[in-house]
């Protein structure tokens, strides 16, 4: 039971440490890491990335002057920011228990997070930053505790998520000189929200996943941030800051959000939510209103996918078009559209980036795909298919390629990411052998290109610090570039019309993304487009453009007339672009980075008669935890321990445990045997002892594995398991052996039932070891006792089929308690256990069950309730009722 709390509280710390994100991915070890220390921040990173590391401790320092001001700071500790390079997902991430941010240096392509920032690295350091400070504040009663435990009071982490990314956003709108609350492209989420009567209530974006449906997680950035803003507009920005500091000022739920909310603004929540809804909905009718004045352009919705369809291409003859999607009730990965028959096929599986290209003869695509490269590396890379075999090849090994174009029959120029760097490549089919075009600085990046039909000119949409995205012709001869565009809306996604006349392109210069022509004979500018919603990447046949559409529902392949002759004339002035002024600063002083400066605990949490206390370094490599219960009713001290290090990608675990009575030492090394985003390998191997009155020492093993597959027809869920024990006793030599394997096949779709099978099998030399029966462990039998079978082997199998039947996703009040889905299942059970192979006693049962997913606390405490009737198919035993009860993190 001790060890038992030991593990929920340590689960429970690490969920607010990484709330959110992907944090699992392992820091590589190997390289030589740095620290330069600031007055208020500490800047960890791999000694090449030293310039970037001197701009993010000039830029902290002054992220820090701006914020402060608005929420002041609780703690003198110093901020530690990890710059990272080993991921092409752009994200950042904070941990509030040790007050760290992880930035992970790729840029964001404008579909993503927008483009109107003056930098990314001060977007992200600026959004990461507010959470520190908002994270950080106590007051009152917390103050106190905090100085007694450490930082494991955090009393603003227990508030709904629309209100912590609610301050983020706000930061970066008003402090990052851009943002998300200034970008078209989130201004259009909500716009399609209003005008098709979508808007989501306060409970269903009180965390990440309280919203099933599109914008799915987005929503608590794009409700949070669009309200914090109605806030400061109406009331004032300090009252923002007020609301902070009164939650910040009691224990977590004392004092609810909408408390705060009332004492500040004299309004509760519900108030406050109609008149943000009153006030945007009347912006965006006004908005519609004129959009609609000048005649809206009739447009054919070729997908009915939604959430993140992307990437469209069209092949050369008009035949097909390649797109690329991912929509959380299918596989994700490439697909194949006849536009004129709407045949849509499934290609192949996996995450992917960028725009395809078809080859010139059509019997080809290349693409990008990111996957793990090894445990410490998520990256793209290109990859070929034969339109006709569906065989698929690999053409770059962790190169970060994206954005394939063909030059020639085997010739491609494609996209490759750097450390905060875009170049331009070309590559060799036949030789697979790449060269570097034109490269270019951290200060301007390649968003994307498109080739001319004579292969002579790139056209590229380029983002420049300070927020500018326009689009440029580049000469492949002298390698010239030509600016079209020049101002701070956001230009992107440009190709060339299949005659070369125009460069077709997206921009956002109406307040609303659009599509637009520029004719390279004379200069001018067209407008194609009038949307209510957006358009963007186009791709152009002789007759037609295709286009990525926006409704309410996500992203989809549109397509309207290509007609130059209709299109409106529209004046587009360039306006100078200024230099960024850079502030650096020389002085710094880069030592390097030890693990053992970085390990004592933060907090401690107090238990009766006892405490735990965790602590690590801030890259992960060195971990330990410890605690200490006196166990009053038995008379006896309890203690639990643990540490772990990294070492490469071997990890090294040790824990030693005493229950009073015996004690227990446990060392074994964990190794990633394979990485993948849909698939994971892994491996344990140890050796154990247990002291005290029943001495034992063993070896063991233990092999687990995962994977998902499908296309359009199935989506499968694979797990298998195998767990091998070994005594070291002098006088014996037990050995035992359990393995499981778990399948579940479904269709592809919303509300579509899952058949699913387990077998779990153990054997040993040990007389009953093993026992079947009950409700949890390895060989689970509904209906009857557990042990109600026992022997030196078992045996479980079982069938079941889950159906869900509703999915509520809404929450009580604001969202402390969330309802996600219901859901039934049936199933047939059959095991035996027994000493001798030849004559088991077989078992079996039939039931079903209903079950609840929930949530408590804005999402922190996942639960899963359950209520289930077993009958077992011996008649000697009575049908019985049973409930179930589980929580993670």
């Amino acid at each position: 039971m001790k060890k038992c709390l030991f593990c929920f509280i340590l689960l429970l710390i690490l969920s607010i440490a990484f709330t959110g994100s992907a944090s699992a991915q392992m820091i590589d070890q190997s390289l030589r890491w740095k620290v330069i220390e600031t007055e208020h921040f500490l800047i960890i990173f791999p000694d090449e990335f030293i310039d970037i590391a001197k701009e993010a401790g000039v830029i902290a320092e002054d992220v820090h002057s701006n914020l402060s001001k608005v929420i002041k700071p609780s703690s003198k500790d110093k901020t530690a920011i990890i710059l990272l390079d080993n991921s092409d997902f752009t994200n950042g991430v904070t941990n509030p228990l040790d007050k760290s941010i992880r930035i992970w240096l790729a840029n964001p392509n404008e579909l993503e997070i927008g483009s109107k920032f003056e930098s990314w690295l001060r977007l992200v350091i600026t959004h990461e930053y507010m959470h520190i400070l908002h994270l950080d504040q106590v007051n009152g009663v917390p103050e106190i505790l905090r100085d007694f435990l450490g930082r494991i009071i955090i009393p603003n982490q227990f508030l709904p998520y629309w209100m912590l990314e609610g301050y983020t956003i706000y930061a970066e709108t008003h402090y990052a000189s851009g943002g998300r609350g200034n970008d078209s492209l989130f201004d259009m989420y909500l716009r399609e929200m209003y005008r098709n009567n979508k808007f989501l209530e306060p409970d269903q974006v009180s965390s990440y996943d309280s919203n099933e449906d599109w914008p799915d997680g987005t929503a608590v950035y794009l409700y949070g941030g669009s309200i914090f803003e109605y806030i400061s507009q109406k009331y004032g920005e300090e009252k923002l800051a007020q609301i902070s500091k009164i939650t910040s000022s009691s224990l977590p739920y004392l004092m609810s959000p909408d408390l705060a909310i009332k004492k500040v603004l004299g309004i509760d929540y519900r108030t406050l939510w109609k008149e943000w809804k009153d006030y945007i909905s009347d912006r965006y009718k006004r908005q519609i209103d004129e959009i609609e004045k000048s005649g809206v352009t009739p447009v054919e919705r070729l997908t009915r996918w939604g959430y993140n369809t992307g990437s469209p291409v069209v092949s050369s003859d008009d035949s097909f078009i390649v797109y690329s999607f991912s929509n959380p009730y299918y596989i994700p990965g490439l697909r194949f559209l006849d536009p004129g028959s709407k045949k849509d096929i499934f290609l192949t599986k996996g995450f992917v980036y960028g725009r395809p290209a078809i080859s010139p003869d059509r019997k080809s695509i290349i693409y990008s795909r990111i996957d793990y490269t090894d445990p410490s590396g998520l990256y793209m890379d290109l990859y070929s298919m034969d339109l006709n075999s569906k065989k698929e090849n690999r053409l770059t090994t962790k190169l970060r390629a994206y954005n394939p174009v063909f030059l020639s029959e085997n010739s491609i120029f494609f996209l490759k990411r750097g450390t905060g760097t875009v170049d331009i490549m070309t590559m060799d089919l036949d030789k697979k052998s790449c060269s570097t075009f034109l490269s270019f600085p951290r200060e301007v990046q390649i968003k994307s290109i498109g080739i001319s039909p004579d292969k002579s000119s790139l056209c590229a949409s380029i983002w420049r610090e300070g927020g500018y995205q326009d689009i440029y012709i580049i000469d492949l001869e002298k390698k010239n570039l030509f600016q079209i565009t020049s101002d701070r809306v956001t230009d992107s996604g440009p190709v060339f019309s299949p005659d070369g006349r125009f460069i077709i392109f997206s921009s956002d210069r109406t307040g609303v993304y659009n599509l637009y022509a520029y004719k390279i004979e004379d200069g001018t500018f067209y407008q194609i487009t009038n949307l209510l919603s957006g358009a963007f990447e186009p791709t152009l046949s002789q007759d037609k453009i295709f286009f990525l559409g926006y409704s309410y529902e996500g992203y989809d392949i549109y397509s309207t007339d290509y007609n130059p002759d209709n299109w409106k004339e529209v004046q587009i002035t360039k306006v100078d672009i200024p230099e960024p002024d850079k502030k650096t600063d020389l002085a710094f002083q880069v030592k390097d980075y030890r693990s053992i400066d970085y390990m004592l605990p933060k907090y401690w949490i107090p238990l009766p008669l006892g405490f735990i206390a965790i602590g690590q370094d801030y890259l992960g490599f060195n971990s330990y935890g410890v605690s200490f219960i006196y166990d009053a009713i038995n008379n006896v001290p309890v203690f639990s321990s643990y540490y772990s290090m990294r070492l490469k990608y071997l990890t090294l675990n040790l824990s030693i445990d005493y229950d009073g009575y015996n004690d227990m030492e446990t060392l074994y090394v964990y190794f990633p045997l394979k990485t993948s985003l849909f698939s994971l390998e892994d491996l344990y191997v140890g050796f154990s002892r247990i002291g005290g009155t029943n001495t034992h020492n063993a070896v063991f093993g233990q092999w687990v594995y995962s994977d998902v597959d499908g296309n359009d027809n199935f989506i499968t869920e694979r797990n298998a398991s195998l767990y091998t024990e070994l005594s070291l006793d002098l006088n014996t030599s037990a050995v035992a052996t359990i393995g499981t394997w778990e399948r579940r096949t479904g269709k592809p779709g919303e509300f579509q039932p899952y058949l699913g099978s387990k077998f779990a099998v153990g054997g040993s030399n040990i007389p009953d070891l093993f026992s079947i029966g009950g409700d949890t462990g390895d060989f689970i039998l509904h209906g009857y006792n557990t042990g109600i079978e026992e022997g030196s082997f078992a045996f479980i199998g079982n069938i079941w089929l889950d159906k869900t039947i509703l999915k509520p996703y809404r929450g009580l009040h604001l969202g402390e308690v969330f309802l996600k889905e219901i859901g039934a299942r049936i199933y047939l059970e059959a095991g035996l256990a027994g000493n001798d192979i030849y004559s088991p006693v077989v078992k079996m049962s039939a039931g079903g069950e209903l079950h609840l997913s929930a949530s408590l606390g804005y999402g922190i405490l996942p639960l899963e309730i359950g209520i289930g009737v077993a009958q077992p198919l011996d008649t000697t035993y009575p049908t019985r009722i049973y409930i179930s009860l589980e929580g993670g993190f």
